[in-house]
């Protein structure tokens, strides 16, 4: 029997484990199997290259659309909330228009100034009270006064999952009772929530709104013969991009504002970058900053952990 020696036999052992490996892999069928017959055993893990499990970059418009189920509600209460623009990320003082509560407001009336911006009523409605004290450093999104509509409007309940993809101050609407009015315009206002979704002497919330989601809520035209309680559609339209740079939502961690991808390089290895997001329509998302056209990442995103 001829002589093997020590360093022939880990070779035929290695050469045995790659053997038995691809074995595993055709019983998988996987298309990978192949590569077991020409690919050395170096220790470390092929990079994810195969179509199936990476997406390109592409451009595509995207349109925001979101049909809700929705319910008409007399007298609503809405919010006004802080606008730091064009900084959203810096929290600036709020300046209060001279207001009392229970006093009428007209749409276009000055309630409150902040930036050097005015923000105005949208619609005819009472001013309630103040629920950011003037000079107060408000960060874009604080509720900064109560007010109640003086009409009907559609209300409706966002789920959670969803809020990110309304993430705009233009906002448009159409809505429709069932059985009733419609298609019409609809106002879109910052339905109140929480403690500011009730009158100061009430522990009500008025807007209909649910613990299982956001509130929505459109201002219905006086125009439009409504009764409350009746149920209708509402659907709300956050704009459209045109050529935006997307990525499936799934290939993305994260799905507003920012998040991190696997980019797949030159040498077929994925290396973790951070990415700028933009709208999403809950399919795929718009990147603004981060990646090219035609940049390839794979399927699947980062962990958290992955993410540091």
């Amino acid at each position: 029997m001829p002589t093997v020696s020590r360093k022939q036999g880990r070779a035929a052992r290695r050469r045995r484990g790659a053997i038995a490996l691809c074995a595993v892999v055709v019983l998988l069928g996987t298309v990978a199997a192949t590569r077991c017959l020409s690919t050395p055993d170096s220790g470390s893990v092929p990079a994810a290259t195969a179509s199936a499990n990476t997406v390109t970059a592409s451009r595509q418009d995207i349109s925001v659309v979101l049909t809700l189920d929705a319910q008409v509600v007399a007298s609503p209460l809405f919010n006004l909330n802080a606008n730091t623009a064009p900084n959203a990320n810096t929290a600036v003082p709020v300046v209060h228009a001279a207001l009392t509560p229970g006093q009428l407001v007209h749409a276009g009336d000055p309630i409150f100034t902040q930036a050097g911006v005015t923000v105005r009523a949208p619609v005819d409605a009472t001013f309630l009270r103040w629920l950011a004290p003037a000079g107060a450093q408000a960060p874009a999104g604080l509720p900064v006064a109560a007010l109640q509509f003086t009409g009907f409007g559609m209300s409706a309940t966002l789920a959670p999952e969803d809020s990110y993809r309304l993430l705009t101050d233009k906002l448009t609407a159409k809505a429709e009772i069932t059985n009733g009015p419609g298609p019409f315009d609809c106002s879109v206002l910052t339905a109140a929530s929480g403690d500011a979704a009730a009158p100061a002497d009430s522990a009500t919330p008025a807007n209909g709104a649910t613990s299982s989601g956001n509130p929505v809520l459109c201002a219905i035209p006086a125009t439009v013969k409504a009764l409350d309680g009746l149920a209708g559609l509402v659907a709300i339209n956050s704009g459209q991009v045109t050529n935006a740079l997307t990525l499936p939502l799934t290939a993305v961690d994260g799905s507003a504002q920012s998040g991190t991808v696997f980019v797949v390089g030159s040498s077929g290895k994925p290396s973790v970058r951070h990415v700028g997001l933009g709208v999403t329509d809950g399919n795929v998302v718009q990147i603004t900053t981060g990646l090219r056209d035609g940049d390839v990442v794979l399927a699947t995103p980062p962990t958290l952990s992955e993410s540091q």
